[in-house]
């Protein structure tokens, strides 16, 4: 996100939004900061076994039954269906968010994570990704965050690189990041507005 945005006065869990506007748009775009824990919801620490799964562009119809179930078990407070249908209204435009979308990953029938981005025009930022609790640790975040790069990879240059925030904190989801791929390349003072901790703005920009 952008710092000089960082002014999130909407109510936490957004179930009184009325009317919208732009301070609301920056305000979902960025609640999972909000959210009290990890932005990433599956380290891959134990990478003894890899469950092959399915990635594929999420459909908000299909896959929001199964995008929220992972939301409510992952984040505390969770998202509601009616944030992920403003979040991803592809009809959503505006200067600093364009083209939010996401992708879902399948093992046999049932969604097991997913990731939620803004596509600009020479980046991706990541806004959210998360793996089901029973499916942790088993490389499925890898294999999305390799879904996401194959898409960078695809733009021939027209998207330079990934990035994303993370807390100070969160080791566990830098260690992840750092084992896609990810660097370090500057710390945001100051930068969440329900503790005082920084963040790291981390990319991954291909060679």
């Amino acid at each position: 996100m952008f710092v000089k945005f960082k002014f999130y006065t909407i109510d936490n869990n957004l179930n009184q939004r009325k009317n919208f506007n732009y301070v609301n748009i920056i305000t979902i775009c960025s609640l999972i900061f909000y959210q009290g824990g990890s932005i990433m919801k599956e380290t891959d620490k134990t990478q003894q076994k890899r469950i092959a799964v399915r990635i594929r562009t999420l459909n908000l119809e299909r896959d929001l039954p199964g995008i929220l179930k992972i939301e409510r078990e992952s984040f505390k407070p969770p998202l509601t269906k009616e944030d992920f249908i403003f979040l991803l209204d592809s009809n959503f435009r505006c200067p600093y968010h364009h083209y939010p979308s996401g992708m879902v990953a399948y093992y046999e029938d049932e969604l097991v994570g997913f990731i939620i981005y803004n596509i600009h025009k020479t980046y991706i930022n990541i806004l959210i990704i998360a793996v089901g609790i029973r499916w942790r640790h088993n490389g499925i975040g890898s294999q999305i965050i390799e879904g996401l790069i194959a898409k960078l990879n695809k733009s021939k240059k027209r998207l330079k690189f990934i990035k994303l925030n993370v807390r100070e904190s969160d080791l566990a989801a830098q260690l992840f990041f750092r084992h896609c791929g990810f660097r370090a390349i500057s710390i945001i003072p100051n930068f969440f507005n329900d503790t005082p901790e920084d963040a790291y703005l981390m990319v991954y920009s291909p060679k």
